[in-house]
């Protein structure tokens, strides 16, 4: 264990006087170090190769794992987890990481992983930046009301009214932006599949596609 101690050695013989000699051993404090393991995890830890992890919004949590270690043995110190924007990419007590936003255009969470320290050895930490890139939203055109179940309507010389449903990522992520615009373009048939791109909504008699586009926003 870590302290002062004084050892003392005594020489006893039949042919010389009794002697001893007393010296003092200081066992210091040993150093921790953490090593991460995780699936995608990269890099070695090191200050040229640093611990980086790469997602994107609307992946499956995924774990990342340290352990402390004095020399090759494990030291059994508790591990704790924290992250450096719980609202973009939050961390539980067993190492899982929840995505929840993606990350702007060069900047990352960092998430710091703490072997605790004891009498015997002091604390350590690691840690590993994750990049989250935008997820891909599910876009769905609503069809106007007052057509046939083949998406027929009548002629009335006006323009259709569409609406669009935005639906994000699952596994935590938040909602897109319900203040962002979606945009239809229109496009002339060509036999069942989408042909020329057309400069006006239709409002006369033929038959057309309508494409939804939403414009994307932080996060999508």
């Amino acid at each position: 264990h870590v302290g002062r101690y004084l050892i003392t050695a005594k020489l006893t013989s039949k042919n010389y006087t009794a002697a001893d000699v007393t010296y003092q051993v200081e066992i210091s404090i040993a150093t921790q170090t953490v090593k991460l393991t995780g699936e995608g995890l990269q890099g070695d830890g090191s200050a040229e190769d640093p611990y980086t992890i790469s997602k994107t919004l609307g992946d499956d949590p995924f774990t990342v794992t340290g352990k402390g270690y004095v020399g090759e043995n494990a030291t059994g110190a508790q591990i704790t987890y924290k992250s450096s924007d719980s609202d973009t990419a939050s961390v539980d007590e067993n190492g899982q990481v929840t995505l929840k936003k993606a990350t702007a255009k060069g900047e990352s969470v960092t998430i710091t992983v703490t072997a605790a320290g004891s009498a015997n050895y002091g604390e350590a930490t690691a840690s590993y930046t994750i990049t989250v890139g935008k997820g891909t939203p599910e876009v769905a055109v609503q069809m106007p009301t007052g057509g046939s179940a083949d998406n027929t309507y009548s002629y009335t010389g006006e323009a259709l009214t569409f609406n669009a449903t935005v639906t994000g990522a699952s596994n935590g992520a938040v909602a897109p932006t319900t203040d962002r615009k979606v945009t239809y373009n229109f496009y002339s048939d060509n036999s069942g599949q989408k042909g020329d791109a057309l400069a006006n909504q239709p409002t006369g008699i033929g038959t057309y596609w309508v494409e939804a586009v939403y414009e994307g926003d932080d996060n999508y």
